[in-house]
């Protein structure tokens, strides 16, 4: 029923919006997947009333069972909410490099090469988007200011 919420603002940072409710639906048998939804697209019309885009990635760990993803996938789009599920291109680069730094061997949770394929990905995502500011991250982003 609750949920915080983080933004990123460019101007400002991060900043927090601690218990974030959405309405949502009653219970049956697609309950879950129905009440995720809910809490997405509230989630991402909050972010609009604060002037942000919103965009949802699932994670991709190993042995991530996808399924919920898969079901919301169809919910989502129609709702036009930005979805970018990796979960198939990590899944393709551990089978071509199995001895590659993906996860940690004990844990679930990324590795160095991970990170830096999502991170390669998510930045094509976000510039194919067309969600990303004209400077390059080595480039200086310059005054916030238009004035100055």
């Amino acid at each position: 029923r609750s949920q915080d919420l983080w933004v990123f603002d460019r101007t400002k940072g991060w900043f927090h919006r601690p218990n974030f409710a959405a309405e949502l639906p009653p219970g049956g048998p697609e309950s879950g997947r129905v009440r995720t939804n809910a809490l997405i697209v509230a989630m991402r019309q909050q972010a609009a009333r604060l002037g942000s885009e919103f965009v949802v990635l699932n994670t991709g760990y190993r042995g991530e069972r996808t399924e919920l993803h898969q079901k919301l996938r169809p919910l989502l789009r129609r709702e036009n909410v930005r979805l970018l599920g990796i979960e198939g291109n990590l899944d393709e680069a551990r089978k071509r490099d199995p001895k590659g730094l993906w996860d940690f061997p004990n844990d679930i949770h990324w590795n160095v090469a991970a990170h830096d394929l999502v991170g390669q990905i998510t930045f094509n995502f976000l510039e194919a988007s067309r969600l990303l500011d004209d400077h390059r991250p080595s480039e200086p982003a310059g005054p916030t200011d238009p004035n100055k």
